[in-house]
């Protein structure tokens, strides 16, 4: 099976809240299939109604690498979508990013913009060791930050360094760091984040993460705490949780009420997942004081990359085709198929049709089947699941 590799987790931005951040990188990292997510379209709750908010179009090229993304927002009164920004990768020859290029678009010239470039390295496991962060000025790239990753002897992550790059010195300036203790399996025990002081040359602690897992290492909960002259005090918690298999169904995310000293809802996610555990809707809702009820919020759905016939083929050398399927769908193998049993499910997995294979080259009646997205599981050869549009 093709490797399919997805972008490398950096953080390059300076941001207010370091800890939310690495926050969402927890969450981002729940479901342990790669996702070759083709598009996803998010809405806004408004008058009661589902409205068209923003939608993300992604291209990959022939192996499949994610090769860029398109961003662009919907504009109510002409009832079309317009572009915003996009980023373009270019990869190395296993498929990590060599180097993003973000743009935005430019309503007066209609045309697009350089913004923003980042350029990657990796160490010989392919973990990313170093990114540097250029800002487009007077048509020019200029430094703007790096972040350095350092690893122990296990592979796994024990500091992220930030530094930006000041101008006057033409020099890099530590800014700020994230400390790593791991468990024996690698899962981060705590992260301690910490910005640099210039008068004292000194690093001084602002945030830290505590993290706690289920027995198939997923994390429960994630508690932010803030240093407080010479103590932590809680600020922020996630709590997550799974189905039977381990997707992620619901992310929690609380404040801390000093005064009453009780977690306070704020914002949660609800997730419905595809049988193969790719993600196939993430509802935001809010928390509303008054009404102490979760208000809708943002509702993203997301689309995945069909692979074609030379994708398709598996250890067991599966073709299904044609996909998108009118009327039939082909299951072929140069494996015996003959009296193997199949089965295709919905997308929330409800089983709509099984059989049994008859041949090597089997098809499958698929006029009973509604338009929409399908998954086809051969039962015998380790519940290989190939996904199938129907038109």
């Amino acid at each position: 099976m093709k490797k399919i590799t997805q972008l490398p987790v950096f953080f390059t931005t300076k941001y207010k809240n370091e800890s939310i951040l690495l926050l969402s990188f927890l969450m981002l990292s729940m479901n342990s299939l790669s996702q070759n997510i083709q598009s996803s379209l998010t809405e806004t709750w408004t008058n009661n109604n589902w409205q068209n908010f923003s939608k993300l179009l992604n291209t990959y090229d022939s192996n499949p690498y994610l090769t860029s993304n398109l961003s662009q927002l919907w504009d109510v009164p002409s009832s079309s979508w317009n572009d915003k920004s996009q980023n373009i990768y270019t990869n190395n020859l296993n498929g990590t990013v060599n180097q993003s290029l973000h743009q935005v678009w430019n309503t007066i010239t209609s045309s697009w913009d350089n913004s923003q470039r980042e350029t990657y390295t990796y160490n010989s496991s392919d973990k990313g060791t170093l990114i540097i962060t250029e800002k487009w000025v007077g048509g020019a790239w200029e430094n703007f930050n790096k972040q350095i990753n350092t690893y122990d002897g296990n592979g796994y992550l024990t500091n992220m360094l930030f530094q930006v790059w000041e101008i006057s010195s033409s020099s890099w300036i530590d800014d700020m760091q994230s400390l790593f203790n791991n468990d024996v399996s690698g899962n981060a025990l705590n992260i301690i984040m910490q910005t640099w002081n210039t008068s004292l040359s000194s690093w001084e602690n602002t945030d830290r993460i505590s993290y706690t897992y289920n027995s198939s290492n997923k994390v429960i909960t994630a508690i932010d705490e803030i240093w407080i002259v010479t103590t932590w005090q809680n600020f922020f918690k996630q709590t997550f949780t799974y189905d039977g298999n381990n997707y992620l169904l619901n992310n929690l995310s609380q404040f801390w009420n000093v005064t009453n000293s009780i977690w306070d809802n704020y914002i949660q996610f609800n997730y419905t997942n595809n049988p193969d555990g790719t993600l196939d809707q993430m509802i935001t809702q809010l928390w509303n004081d008054v009404s102490s009820n979760w208000d809708n919020s943002q509702r993203t759905t997301y689309t995945y990359l069909v692979l074609n016939v030379t994708n398709l083929a598996f250890e067991n050398n599966f073709t299904i085709y044609p996909n998108p399927a009118k009327d039939r769908i082909n299951v072929k193998s140069t494996s015996n198929l003959s009296g193997l049993s199949y089965s295709i499910s919905d997308q929330i997995g409800r089983p709509v049709l099984n059989g049994v294979l008859s041949s090597n080259d089997t098809s499958i009646d698929s006029n009973q089947l509604a338009q929409g997205v399908y998954f086809l599981k051969i039962n015998q050869f380790d519940n290989q699941v190939f996904k199938i549009i129907k038109q």
